[in-house]
């Protein structure tokens, strides 16, 4: 199947609307468990409960930033990064 995500759930007869919304709240729970300082992660989407144990903070932040793709796919946009490498010249 291609097209675009948002194409691809409607073809399905999936709701995109309610996957963004679970979605949202997976990167919620993310981001308190980052500013928190926590590996072990609950989510509580659509009845189901499930419990994540990451390895680092950078597994929290790798999550993140892939369900910021998936929400932008969704929501029709493009996500663009800018890395910024600086030295003293030394």
């Amino acid at each position: 199947m291609t097209g675009s995500p948002l194409e691809i759930y409607r073809t399905i007869g999936l709701a995109p609307e309610l996957h963004l919304q679970a979605l949202h709240a997976q990167r919620e729970a993310l981001m308190v468990a980052r500013a928190s300082g926590e590996l072990r992660i609950n989510f509580h989407t659509g009845g189901t409960r499930r419990e994540v144990e990451f390895r680092s903070m950078a597994d929290i932040d790798r999550a993140i930033a892939s369900i910021d793709r998936e929400i932008a796919s969704l929501s029709g946009r493009r996500v663009r990064t800018i890395t910024l490498h600086t030295s003293k010249g030394l």
